[in-house]
C-alpha cells in the first residue's frame, strides 16, 4: 500500500500501480501543473534518471500521505482483507482509462468514413479501400493514403519518393462541456508533436455543441498550433457549415477540385 524508494528503483514500473491505487490518470499525474512529469518514465519505460531518483523520496512522501488519508477512511480494521482488496481499487482510473480511449477510437473511425465518403464523391481511382487505410490517386495521378491511427488520430500523406506528411487530424470525441479546454490543450500538444515530426499542416476536430462562441473563440487561443477548426458532430452526419467547409478543404488538399 505504501511506495518506498527503494521498490521504486527495484521496480520503477510499480509507480503505475500507485498512481492506479490513487485513482489518477496519467494525463492528472505526469503534468508541469504537478511537477510530477519527471517520473513519467518510470511507469511507462522502466527507467528513472538522476533528477527523477533525487526526488524519489519526495514522491513516496506524497503517495503515502494520500495512501495513510486512504487507510484511516476505512471503517473497519481487516488489514489482510483490505490489503487483498487493493487491486481493485486500480480498475476504476484504468476503467475509465480505456472506456476514453474507445470514445476516441470510435470517433477517429467514423471521421476516417466521413473522409472515405467524400473521397468516393469525387469518383476518384481507389488503389486501397480497407477498413483502416484508404489510398486513391487523383487525375494527376497523385495517390495519397488516408489511415486512422493512434498519434496522430489520422494521417494523410502523399506517396512518393520521399513521402510527404501532407495533414495529420487530431480529434476529440467527448462531449462533455466542462473539459473542453482540457481536449483543447491535449490537441495543442499532440499538433506540437506532429510539428516536430514534420507534419505540414494540423487539424482539431472537436464538439462545439453547448458551446457559447465565446467558449468556441476562446479553444482557438489554447491551441494555436491547429491550422483548422471543425465541429465533429456535423462530420459526423455529413452536414452543416463545418461539414460543408471540411469537405472542401480537404479536396482542395487532395487536388480533386477539378474532378467535380
Amino acid at each position: 500500500m505504501f511506495a518506498l524508494p527503494c521498490i521504486l528503483k527495484r521496480n520503477p514500473m510499480l509507480l503505475g500501480y500507485y498512481r492506479l491505487l490513487m485513482g489518477i490518470s496519467e494525463k492528472q499525474f505526469y503534468t508541469s501543473a504537478t511537477g510530477l512529469s519527471v517520473f513519467k518514465a518510470l511507469e511507462h519505460d522502466g527507467k528513472m534518471d538522476e533528477s527523477a531518483e533525487e526526488e524519489l523520496g519526495n514522491l513516496c512522501c506524497a503517495i503515502n500521505d494520500t495512501m495513510s488519508q486512504l487507510l484511516k477512511g476505512i471503517d473497519r480494521s481487516n488489514l489482510v482483507q483490505d490489503l487483498a482488496e487493493l487491486p481493485l481499487m486500480t480498475l476504476g482510473v484504468y476503467g475509465d482509462g480505456v472506456w476514453r480511449n474507445i470514445i476516441g477510437a470510435q470517433a477517429a473511425l467514423h471521421v476516417f468514413e466521413t473522409i472515405k465518403q467524400i473521397v468516393k464523391s469525387f469518383h476518384v481511382e481507389l488503389v486501397t479501400d480497407e477498413e483502416k487505410c484508404l489510398k486513391f490517386k487523383n487525375r494527376a495521378g497523385d495517390l495519397y493514403r488516408v489511415v486512422p491511427s493512434f498519434d496522430p488520430d489520422i494521417s494523410i500523406f502523399l506517396e512518393g519518393e520521399p513521402e510527404e506528411k501532407l495533414l495529420c487530424i487530431e480529434i476529440k470525441g467527448g462531449q462533455d462541456v466542462a473539459n473542453v479546454h482540457n481536449r483543447a490543450g491535449e490537441a495543442e500538444k499532440a499538433h506540437l508533436k506532429a510539428s516536430r515530426a514534420g507534419w505540414c499542416e494540423k487539424w482539431t476536430v472537436i464538439y462545439f455543441v453547448g458551446l457559447q462562441q465565446e467558449q468556441v473563440d476562446s479553444l482557438f487561443t489554447e491551441s494555436p498550433s491547429t491550422d483548422m477548426w471543425f465541429d465533429i458532430n456535423e462530420v459526423i452526419v455529413q452536414s452543416g457549415e463545418t461539414y460543408d467547409s471540411f469537405k472542401n478543404e480537404l479536396a482542395l488538399r487532395f487536388g480533386l477540385m477539378l474532378d467535380t
